[in-house]
């Protein structure tokens, strides 16, 4: 009878922190977007966001090319000239008719629950692929290099 009430405690207990574990897979406030305008390579922006307030910013790739090996293409941000590690990557596939293969959706998340400090940030986002893909000769053809970049001046 004891192991038996010791066991229901245990998966009482279980099944309340699983709700608690579910949500560090999920955004927390609004989304900041740093992202540029399709076909734009390089651009800069200003926004202004309450300051100690909830916020994310995810962005990552779709690999729409089959040439394109999964994986190797990625999503970098820096705030304040320092690398952020993203909260969670989001990884979904979406199947296309035309393509034998399904496309590898890679989404990058980087929760801020407590915001910024007042003031003005610094946030840059680097779309990274292969070389290869991007600049007609390269030394190493799988050395990452930037494709797109944006830098956001953020006043919080």
């Amino acid at each position: 009878m004891k192991k038996t009430s010791f066991l229901l405690i245990v998966l009482v207990t279980l099944l309340l922190a699983a709700p608690a574990l579910a949500k560090e897979h999920e955004p927390t406030g609004d989304q900041i977007v740093i992202r540029c305008p399709p076909d734009v390579l390089e651009c800069t922006g200003t926004q202004v966001y309450p300051a100690n307030t909830a916020f994310y910013i995810s962005h990552g790739w779709t690999d729409m090319y089959p040439r394109l090996v999964p994986g190797h293409l990625k999503f970098e941000l820096e705030v304040d000239g320092v690398n952020a590690e993203p909260t969670y990557v989001e990884y979904t596939r979406d199947p296309d008719p035309e393509y034998p293969q399904w496309f590898l959706n890679r989404v990058y998340f980087f929760n801020f629950p407590e915001g910024m400090t007042p003031g003005t940030h610094t946030f840059e986002g680097h779309w990274i692929m292969p070389c290869k893909f991007v600049l007609p000769e390269c030394e190493d053809p799988m050395a990452e290099t930037d494709w797109v970049h944006s830098t956001f001046e953020i006043t919080f």
